[in-house]
């Protein structure tokens, strides 16, 4: 597993451009990289690309070209691809009015069809679905054609069930006037529901009419699937009811959309924001909801839901995030993360891990993956830790296999080496010009001119003044010193920090230049390029998989030095861990590498791309 090799996919620019320049219009390339996995790796790798300008807007769902790559698995596949739509002459630019544009609400992934690949689903503002294979376009469906005047279903949210072997996707929608013209459009009747539902499986798209209510839902707040057996045994519906005296209701309906029952009222308040997790085979169904967990089995009379509030099991205002569902079939556990929040304000770097049962009790995995042992009181299973002070936590993400597989994501930024006063002035007074070392020396130099801002006494020493009831005038700098110590001091410490810190950039200037170094600026240059190729910090990322109570991490580096490569990792990852192989597709940014020539990247490898981690014989 430690045979990982890093492979560039693309010079793709993931973040804005022309930003300032609005006749060019905007141009955004989303770095989220959608992936449709094939088996144990990426069969395609996608990115959306959105141009707005003020009369048209252009969407592209484009693949990422395999560089010098010839025939790989990732070149020749894409019959279909780019995906792309254009709309010219509008007079507004408002997305949702226009039939049929691209909605990213509205996309999905997941495998369908059963064939071990994933396919693309997209939805369109006015209700269109289309999927797509790696090949070809395989379905498709038009929206509401009969709904009055001016209202369309515009995409809401999407599920993804995980079966044995395939996937189920529910894509829902709102009823909704993006453009309401007085007088032209009718209230919709009481036979146009203010919400769709429609279903991508095997045997294509499908609307799902759901019925059978004594009061149907108003407006859909989650949607989900309970499988507890190897299919989808029912749906569920979480719905917000009545005007004046609002309530949130469960809706239980069988897979072809009759209701089951009659629907149920929370007994406990529910946030926004609201889930289902991904639970196969479980006798729950398990609703995110913010920092809390519920855990609910519809078919009780009584007691059907249990919740685990994880703002009790960390801190209050502690940074919850909820990962994934584990032991789905026997005891189902909802693992999350919690980074402490600290008394500044500020979110602590290092987060924990815990694995809690609907009853509120912590798990650990057991060695070599042989289940889970309960733990005595709220405790973590494990902590996560940056390599070092100057890394960051990003994010901790679940495999999208579901296997029980986590990545663990630290990022550190480009920067240079931290200095003491010593070490400065020894590197000034090697490699740059006498002069400038005499200019800083004269600088640290106090004058009685440094008492006054503006003609004024400075602030620490009117403070002083003050403090101790002097009123006498201070003439010299040795009187200062003498009755004055304090605000001497300060101003002493600061005019030196000032001058050191004015030092040290001249002598890092050439890292963020390209000119080469001249003899007539500075001296010892073959020295000074190896303390210049030190001094610089480039981006770096590390990958920590976690299975179970086993770990193994990855760096992804950018070193600046002749005949190296560079490559600032940090954006949007996705992975995926089939069996024992690893593959992590990101975006990153190797502009943002410090250069004075020394890197020696041309000009299209400093452009931001796409890239994939991978075991050696799976990357080509």
């Amino acid at each position: 597993m430690n045979n990982m090799v890093l492979q560039r996919l693309g010079s793709i620019a993931p973040g804005n451009q022309d930003k300032e320049n609005k006749k060019s219009g905007r141009d955004i390339v989303d770095p989220n990289p959608i992936v449709l996995w094939g088996h144990d790796k990426p069969a395609a790798i996608l990115y959306f690309r959105r141009k707005e300008g003020s009369l048209d807007l252009e969407q592209t769902f484009a693949k990422l070209p395999s560089e010098g790559s010839g025939g790989s698995s990732l070149g020749g596949l894409f019959n279909t691809y780019p995906i792309r739509f254009r709309e010219s002459g509008l007079t507004e630019m408002v997305t949702p009015s226009l039939p049929n544009a691209y909605y990213p609400d509205g996309l999905a992934t997941g495998d369908v069809n059963g064939d071990g690949v994933d396919e693309l689903i997209l939805a369109r503002a006015h209700g269109d679905i289309e999927v797509y294979s790696a090949e070809k376009q395989l379905h498709s469906f038009s929206g509401e054609r009969h709904l009055p005047r001016g209202y369309y279903y515009i995409p809401h949210r999407s599920h993804t069930v995980r079966l044995k072997g395939r996937d189920v996707v529910f894509l829902t929608s709102k009823l909704d006037n993006p453009r309401p013209r007085r007088g032209e459009e009718k209230e919709p009747g009481v036979d146009t529901p203010g919400y769709a539902v429609h279903r991508v499986d095997k045997h294509g798209i499908a609307r799902v009419t759901l019925r059978g209510e004594k009061e149907p839902p108003e407006e859909i707040r989650a949607f989900g699937a309970l499988t507890r057996s190897s299919d989808i045994d029912e749906l569920l519906v979480v719905a917000l009811k009545g005007f004046r005296q609002r309530k949130n209701l469960l809706f239980r309906y069988r897979p072809d959309g009759t209701a089951i029952g009659d629907p149920k009222e929370f007994p406990l308040g529910i946030g926004t924001g609201l889930k289902f997790l991904s639970a196969p085979e479980s006798p729950y169904a398990i609703l995110r909801d913010g920092a809390k967990v519920h855990f609910i089995a519809p078919e009780k009379p009584f007691n059907w839901i249990q919740t685990v509030d994880f703002g009790q099991v960390g801190g209050k205002n502690d940074k919850v995030d909820v990962l994934h569902v584990t032991d789905a079939k026997s005891d189902p556990k909802v693992v999350v993360s919690l980074r402490k929040r600290l008394p500044d304000g500020k979110i602590e770097e290092a987060a924990e891990l815990f694995a809690v049962n609907a009853a509120g009790h912590c798990f650990a995995p057991e060695p070599g993956g042989r289940g889970w042992r309960q733990l005595a009181g709220r405790k973590p299973y494990h902590r996560m830790v940056p390599p070092s002070p100057l890394h960051e936590f990003v994010n901790v993400i679940p495999s999208s296999d579901g296997s029980d597989d986590l990545l663990v994501v630290y990022s550190r930024k480009a920067q240079t080496q931290k200095l003491t006063h010593e070490e400065i002035l020894a590197a000034a007074e090697k490699f740059l010009m006498p002069g400038e070392v005499q200019a800083f020396r004269e600088r640290l130099v106090i004058h009685i001119d440094d008492m006054k801002v503006a003609g004024e006494e400075e602030f620490a020493v009117q403070d002083e003044r003050q403090a101790k009831g002097m009123k006498r005038a201070i003439a010299t700098v040795e009187d200062w010193k003498r009755f004055l110590p304090e605000s001497y001091a300060s101003t002493q410490k600061d005019k030196a920090s000032s001058a050191y810190r004015s030092l040290e950039r001249k002598l890092h200037i050439p890292l963020d230049s390209a000119e080469p170094l001249s003899p007539e600026r500075y001296r010892n240059l073959d020295e000074y390029r190896a303390w210049l190729s030190e001094q610089a910090i480039g981006p770096e990322s590390r990958f920590v998989l976690l299975r179970g109570d086993f770990e193994v991490s990855w760096d992804v580096q950018a070193r600046v030095g002749r005949s190296q490569d560079a490559v600032a990792p940090g954006g949007p990852v996705a992975f995926r861990s089939a069996t024992n192989d690893v593959m992590i597709v990101f975006s990153a940014d190797a502009s943002k590498v410090p250069d004075s020539g020394l890197s020696g990247l041309s000009s299209e490898e400093r452009l931001p791309g796409f890239f994939m981690l991978g075991p050696a014989g799976n990357v080509r």
